[in-house]
């Protein structure tokens, strides 16, 4: 939340990017750890993940 009001300050068109990203780093960690322990609800997550970037 700070980055993002602080690039506003600046007026930099990065405030998206950086939510992107923030959405994007999480997901693909929770994804990859899920898929790397072999966990049975790996593919829920992977549909969930994929339902919610639906436009």
């Amino acid at each position: 939340m700070a980055l993002d009001i602080y690039l506003k300050k600046i007026d930099t068109p990065a405030s998206q990017l950086a939510a992107m990203l923030s959405n994007f780093i999480p997901e693909s960690i929770a994804l990859g750890a899920a898929f790397a322990t072999a966990s049975d609800n790996a593919f829920l997550l992977a549909g969930l993940i994929a339902l919610q970037n639906l436009p």
